[in-house]
C-alpha cells in the first residue's frame, strides 16, 4: 500500500512539474508591450537580453515568439523557422492558444517567404483552429489575410474571397482599420479577377479608400486609388476621376515612374495628346525589362494615335509586337533551363544510389573468397554500368542536339513567316489609306487588330510547345474534340507558365475574357469549375 501511494505522489509531482507557464520577465513583457506601437524598441530590448538560450523554457519560449514577431513587424527576412519551432513546441497542448496561434501564424508568413506555399498554408490552417478559441480578433483577421493571399497566388479566387470576407470581418471586430483597409483591397482584387461584379470591385476599393484615410495610411490609401484608377481604365468608366487618382497617387510617391504609363493611357483616351505624349516620353527611357518594353510600346501606340501622328505609332506597334514575341521566347528559355536541372538532379539521384550499392557490397565479409568474388562481380558491374552511361549519354546529347538544331529550325521559319505576312499586310492598309479607302481611325483600328496573331499564325508556336511536352496536348486534344484551336492557344499559354497579365498582353485580351475563356476550356475538358486549370494541365503533360 505504502508503495502505491508512493507512486501516486511521484505521479502528483511530475504533473505538476510539467504545467506550463507564461514568461515574468519583466524585459519580455515590456518589449511585448511595445510591439504593436514600436516594434523597433521591442527587438531592441529583446536583443539586449545575453544569452537567451539560458533563459527558463518559458521565458525562452516567450523571448523566441516576440524576438520573431518583432522581425515581421519590421520586414526584415526571417531565414529559419528554428526559433519559432522552439514556440511552438513549448505551447503546443496548453492553454495559451493565443500565443500559440501567433506562433503557427508566424510560421506560416517564414513557410511563405520560402515559397512553400502548401506549408504554408497547414501552419495557417493550425493558427486558424487554435485562434478560434480566442477573442484575438486581430490575429484571426491577418491568419484569413495570409490564407487569402496563399488562394489568389494559386488563382483559388472562390476560396480567395471567403478569406478575405473573413479577414475583413475580424479586423472591423478589432477596430483596426489600417489592416481592414487592407482587406477591401484585395477582396476587390479577388472580385475582379474571378470575374465578379464591376460595381462590387469599385465598391471594395471606395471602402479600402476611406478606411486607409480613417487610419491615417496614406501610402495604402494612394495603393489602392491607383488599383481602382486601373480597373475604370479598363472598363472604361470615370475616365477623369481616374486621371485624378493616378496623378493624386503619381504626386505622393515622389513621380515615381511606376505610373508613367498608366498616366499616359488614360490622356490618351482622355483625347489629351500632350500630356499622353509627356508621360510616354518620361516612361520610354524605363525600358529595362522586356515587360516593360512590352507596356511602354503599347502606350506609346495609343499616345501617338491621340497626337494623330499614325506613321510613329505604327512604329511603337511593330516594337510592341517584336518584345511580345521575345516574352514567349523567353519563356520557352526558362522551361528548357527547368528541364535541364531536372535532368541533372535525376542524374545525381542515380549516382547516389550506386554509390550507396557499392558502400552495401564493400561492408559484407564472409571470407576471403567471397570479398575476391565481390570484387570481381563488382568490377564486372561497373564497366558494364559505365558503357551503358556512357552509351546512354551519347544517346541523349545526340537527341538533344536534334532537338535544339529543330526547334531553332522551326522558330526562325515561324519569325520570317510572321514577319512577311504582317509586311504585306501593312503594305495593303498603306495601299488602301494612300487611295483614301480607309480613314486614319479605321487604319488605327486595322493596325491595332494586326499587332495581335491570329489563329493560323499561333499554329506554330502550339506546335513547339506539343514537342515540348512529348505531344501531350495533340493527345489531349484528339481525346476531348470539343477543343478548339483558339482553346489550344490558351493552353499553350498555361503551359508556358505565362501569367495572367502577360497572356492577356499577348492575346490582346482583357483579364475577364481570359477568364472566361478559362472557364470554357474547363467545361470542354469535362472539369469542375473549382478546379484550378494551370494545375491540371500541368500534371497531365508532367
Amino acid at each position: 500500500m505504502m508503495k502505491k501511494y508512493c507512486w501516486l505522489l511521484a505521479i502528483g509531482l511530475f504533473l505538476i512539474s510539467c504545467q506550463k507557464e507564461y514568461t515574468h520577465n519583466q524585459l519580455i513583457l515590456q518589449a511585448e508591450s511595445l510591439m504593436d506601437v514600436s516594434p523597433e524598441k521591442a527587438e531592441k530590448l529583446l536583443k539586449s537580453i545575453p544569452n537567451p538560450a539560458a533563459l527558463s523554457k518559458s521565458d525562452y519560449a516567450a523571448w523566441c515568439l516576440h524576438y520573431t514577431q518583432a522581425l515581421y513587424k519590421l520586414d526584415s527576412t526571417i531565414l529559419s523557422d528554428s526559433l519559432i519551432r522552439i514556440s511552438i513546441h513549448y505551447y503546443a497542448g496548453t492553454s495559451m492558444y493565443k500565443y500559440s496561434g501567433l506562433s503557427y501564424y508566424l510560421l506560416g508568413y517564414i513557410y511563405e517567404n520560402q515559397k512553400k506555399n502548401e506549408d504554408a498554408m497547414q501552419a495557417l490552417k493550425q493558427a486558424e483552429e487554435i485562434s478560434q478559441k480566442t477573442d484575438a480578433y486581430n490575429l484571426l483577421g491577418l491568419v484569413y489575410y495570409q490564407m487569402g493571399y496563399l488562394y489568389s497566388l494559386n488563382e483559388v479566387f472562390d476560396q480567395s474571397l471567403i478569406s478575405f470576407r473573413k479577414s475583413q470581418c475580424y479586423f472591423q471586430k478589432a477596430r483596426n482599420f489600417k489592416n481592414e483597409a487592407y482587406a477591401f483591397r484585395e477582396l476587390a482584387n479577388s472580385t475582379d479577377y474571378s470575374k465578379g461584379n464591376t460595381d462590387s470591385v469599385l465598391y471594395y476599393f471606395h471602402r479600402g479608400q476611406l478606411l486607409s484615410l480613417q487610419a491615417g495610411d496614406t501610402a495604402n490609401y494612394h495603393d489602392i486609388s491607383f488599383s481602382l484608377a486601373t480597373a475604370l481604365i479598363n472598363n472604361g468608366r470615370e475616365l477623369p476621376k481616374a486621371k485624378q487618382y493616378l496623378l493624386s497617387a503619381y504626386r505622393f510617391d515622389n513621380n515615381s515612374a511606376y505610373y508613367y504609363n498608366k498616366l499616359s493611357l488614360v490622356y490618351s483616351k482622355l483625347n489629351r495628346s500632350d500630356s499622353a505624349m509627356y508621360f510616354f516620353q518620361r516612361a520610354l527611357p524605363d525600358t529595362v525589362s522586356l515587360s516593360d518594353k512590352v507596356s511602354t510600346f503599347f502606350s506609346g501606340a495609343y499616345a501617338e494615335k491621340a497626337k494623330g501622328n499614325y506613321k510613329k505609332a505604327f512604329e511603337y506597334l511593330a516594337l510592341y509586337d517584336k518584345y511580345r514575341n521575345s516574352v514567349i521566347v523567353e519563356n520557352k528559355r526558362d522551361e528548357l533551363y527547368k528541364i535541364d536541372k531536372r535532368y541533372s538532379l535525376i542524374e545525381k539521384i542515380k549516382e547516389n544510389d550506386n554509390l550507396k550499392i557499392s558502400n552495401r557490397n564493400k561492408i559484407i565479409f564472409i571470407s576471403i573468397l567471397l570479398v575476391l568474388v565481390l570484387i570481381v562481380l563488382l568490377e564486372m558491374m561497373i564497366v558494364n554500368n559505365s558503357r551503358k552511361k556512357e552509351h546512354a549519354a551519347s544517346e541523349l546529347e545526340k537527341q538533344k542536339l536534334l532537338s535544339e538544331i529543330e526547334q531553332k529550325r522551326l522558330l526562325l521559319l515561324n519569325k520570317l513567316e510572321t514577319r512577311i505576312n504582317s509586311t504585306l499586310q501593312f503594305r495593303n492598309l498603306k495601299g488602301k489609306l494612300s487611295t483614301g479607302n480607309v480613314t486614319h481611325d479605321n487604319f488605327m483600328d486595322e493596325m491595332l487588330k494586326q499587332s495581335v496573331m491570329n489563329e493560323s499564325e499561333w499554329q506554330s508556336y502550339i506546335d513547339e510547345v506539343n514537342i515540348l511536352f512529348n505531344n501531350q496536348l495533340e493527345i489531349l486534344s484528339d481525346h476531348f474534340t470539343a477543343i478548339t484551336s483558339s482553346d489550344k492557344i490558351v493552353m499553350a499559354l498555361i503551359l508556358l507558365q505565362l501569367d495572367i497579365t502577360d497572356s492577356c498582353t499577348i492575346l490582346g485580351l482583357n483579364k475577364n475574357t481570359m477568364y472566361r475563356r478559362r472557364n470554357t476550356i474547363k467545361e470542354r475538358l469535362e472539369l469542375d469549375k473549382s478546379i484550378n486549370l494551370e494545375k491540371w494541365l500541368l500534371d497531365y503533360v508532367g
